[in-house]
């Protein structure tokens, strides 16, 4: 669409290094910036003069230093409903997957051992799912959670006042919803507030077998800490869509 209107655009590659991109830039000097993936640090986005405008395709802006471009005076969109949909239905599908042990259940029926005595699945009904944040597309993980008859309870690490759904609510601490979940899904921002918000301390608050899944960013959890939670049987089972480090390395423990 941009070469349609006759702009000149370039594309960098996913494993550009921030020197990568500041080099480029630097050569290049756009007057936007589209970001998916990349540190677009202090030094990358001065590598750029004429930067006008840095738009994040996602939700996340993490990965931006949104507060020089602010003081250099370029603002920072980002497009809410670019894959909210996409990724309300990953949420659920983890959740069902954990539950039913599907992964487990393929990987021995593929290694050659057919057991259904030994399958041991948990249904969703009736449990109690707790939701961290509760913007757009988590509305839409609670929506597509509503017939399997569950207790949503959310907490919203930002300010709001929105109307909830009728099978939802809110707590006002954080530790309630850990004590309280059967399941657990982290669809928060990373800010300072939730980085390392799963750690050593609030995984002991969480039910004995509780099941754990992250689909927001890999460094709201503590992976050490998960790791120590899943050997003891404090978490049950984990899915985890994103990691500290991406690509995880192929030694990675969880």
């Amino acid at each position: 669409m941009l070469r349609l209107h006759r702009c000149i655009v370039e594309v960098g590659d996913a494993g550009d290094t921030q020197a990568d991109l500041a080099c480029q830039l630097k050569h290049f000097d756009p007057d936007g910036l589209i970001v998916r993936q990349g540190n677009i640090s202090t030094a990358v986005q001065s590598a750029a003069k004429n930067l006008k405008v840095i738009c994040k395709h996602g939700v996340g802006t993490d990965n931006i230093d949104v507060d020089f471009a602010t003081n250099r005076g370029i603002p920072v969109p980002f497009t809410p409903q670019a894959n909210s949909e996409s990724v309300a239905e990953h949420t659920l599908g983890l959740m069902l997957s954990l539950l039913h042990k599907i992964p487990m259940q393929d990987k021995r029926i593929r290694d050659g051992l057919f057991d259904k005595k030994g399958h041991q699945a948990v249904q969703l009904q009736g449990k109690t799912v707790g939701l961290i944040a509760f913007g757009r597309f988590v509305r839409r993980v609670a929506e597509l959670l509503e017939p399997f008859h569950v207790k949503v309870i959310v907490f919203r690490p930002s300010p709001g006042a929105d109307a909830l759904p009728q099978h939802v609510s809110r707590v006002q601490r954080s530790e309630e919803l850990f004590q309280h979940s059967d399941i657990i899904s982290l669809q928060c921002p990373l800010t300072r507030d939730t980085r390392n918000l799963i750690n050593r301390e609030t995984l002991a608050l969480m039910k004995s077998g509780v099941f754990l899944i992250n689909t927001a960013r890999g460094a709201i959890i503590q992976e050490r800490d998960l790791l120590q939670a899943l050997r003891t049987g404090r978490v049950a089972e984990a899915a985890l869509d994103v990691f500290v480090v991406e690509p995880p390395s192929s030694d990675h423990p969880c």
